[in-house]
């Protein structure tokens, strides 16, 4: 049985060797909340000023871990959240992949463009672009099937592994659109909200030269991402649903995720004067399709968000990485608006 189990790690691994070496995009399982990640045009559009940090921690169980760290920041230039009105904004997105096994590194920075257009009380729509550059790194130091004795990897061993280049950067572009629709109050008397938001988006337009072994599958493959999701007021109680559908597609790569979460607010957040501030917990089942079910948790306390989730492998790698997927977790701030505005765009 060990060895059988052995056999499963290395196809494994060879696998995620694989996907780095064509240079498969980064995901995350609580995309919600990588907003520039899901699609530019959402850069700037929950609040006048937005950042946060996320983690993800994925099949450690299987060997050395593969550890994908990324930070974000955006801001709105135009202070009131009313709903016809026009504004601009610009993010910045940043990541580091390290596939720990291989020693397989990239590092990489995008800006972020995007303009919002409000069509009238209840819809709006949006436009991004982002424009960034990496830098990615490897040796042949890692592990390699060819140090495999039937045991254990023997680093004493040649891996046979040569690469074209070892050290490189590269630039990369992409753009997206949002639509949006808003109505209702989230207040705990009525909360009657409906808010749903969609997307498309596509990711690396120029192909940029992006693999350690130059060949017909050197260029990084274009991602198309689209997105549909939520937030829909249970009428006169606390709860609120949270649905979201998320579809990535990337040359011989599909990824589907599905689910909701489901929110208590426990505290509502005073409308005029501001003391009492908006706090809610919530719980998420989501299904990444042919892989993991996903279990997510997330508390908004005041101005900030903290979430983290769970991935239950389900797909054919199960003996192996014993249902072990990844985890994530994640802190947001979000600014609120200073200004009370009224329906018509008044003080």
């Amino acid at each position: 049985m060990n060895n059988i189990r052995s056999i499963i790690v290395i196809v494994m691994l060879l696998l995620i060797v694989k996907l780095q070496a064509i240079a498969q995009d980064i995901h995350f399982s609580q995309a919600e909340f990588s907003p520039m990640t899901l699609n530019p045009a959402l850069t700037g559009t929950d609040a006048p000023i937005r950042a946060g940090v996320k983690f993800r921690n994925q099949w450690p169980i299987v060997g050395p871990s593969y550890n994908t760290t990324q930070g974000f920041a955006d801001i709105r230039f135009g202070e009131d959240d009313t709903p016809k009105q026009d504004f601009l904004s610009l993010g910045i997105n940043i990541y580091n992949d390290l596939a720990a096994g291989t020693n397989m590194m990239t590092n990489k920075g995008e800006v972020h463009l995007a303009y919002h257009m409000g069509l009238d009380e209840n819809n709006r729509v949006g436009a991004g672009i982002y424009l960034g550059g990496g830098h990615r790194f490897t040796n042949e130091n890692g592990k390699w099937e060819s140090q495999y004795d039937g045991t254990t990897f023997n680093y004493a061993l040649e891996s046979g592994e040569k690469f074209d280049n070892q050290s490189f950067g590269f630039v990369d572009a992409g753009f997206g659109l949002d639509y949006r629709y808003k109505s209702g109050e989230s207040s705990t008397a009525e909360n009657d909200q409906k808010e749903f938001n969609a997307g498309v988006a596509i990711y690396h337009i120029n192909r940029p030269n992006n693999a350690f072994i130059a060949n017909e599958n050197s260029r990084l493959p274009i991602r198309l991402s689209y997105f549909i999701n939520g937030n829909i007021g249970l009428r006169q109680s606390r709860n609120t649903l949270m649905p979201g559908l998320y579809i990535n597609h990337q040359r011989n790569a599909f990824e589907i995720m599905y689910g909701t979460y489901y929110g208590y607010i426990i505290q509502e957040g005073s409308k005029i004067t501001g003391f009492r501030k908006p706090t809610m917990i919530a719980g998420g089942l989501f299904h990444r399709f042919n892989d993991a079910v996903i279990v997510k948790g997330l508390l908004e306390i005041k101005s900030f968000a903290v979430g983290m989730s769970y991935d239950i492998n389900l797909s054919r790698l199960t003996s192996a990485s014993r249902t072990v997927g990844g985890f994530e977790v994640f802190v947001m701030y979000r600014s609120r608006y200073s200004k009370r505005v009224k329906d018509d765009g008044t003080l």
